[in-house]
């Protein structure tokens, strides 16, 4: 049996949480390695809602820039590791603001099913 001292469960838990956080942190190094930022993040976003790439970083709480950076937020925290504090600064809002937008569009990515496709960004 393997264990960790920084997961509490039995044996099996503590090797499925470590693939999963590894698998993660590989897509995370791969989308960096290949310059995907959040210039890059906004434009999929755009795509993904048909909205102008523009829309995440405009002024403004009109429904559909609120959804958009909601979105961005959303991937950003979950596929680029970013987190709350600093996209709270790069919109002039609060963390708690930051995470009620990740929630929102978890929420509406499962809705929609919008789902971060990795292929459709790169060649392979």
């Amino acid at each position: 049996m393997k264990g960790d001292e920084r997961i509490l469960g039995d044996g099996t838990f503590v090797q499925k949480a470590l693939a999963i956080a590894k698998g993660r942190l590989g897509r995370r190094i791969q989308l960096s390695m290949r310059g995907f930022d959040y210039k890059e993040l906004a434009e999929y976003v755009g795509e993904i809602l048909g909205v102008p790439k523009g829309t995440v970083f405009a002024h403004g709480r009109t429904a559909i820039i609120t959804r958009a950076r909601s979105h961005f937020c959303y991937w950003a925290v979950k596929e680029l590791g970013a987190k709350p504090v600093e996209l709270a600064r790069e919109f002039d809002q609060t963390p708690p603001a930051i995470t009620v937008a990740v929630r929102r569009a978890e929420r509406l990515a499962e809705e929609n099913e919008y789902v971060f496709n990795e292929s459709e960004l790169f060649d392979y």
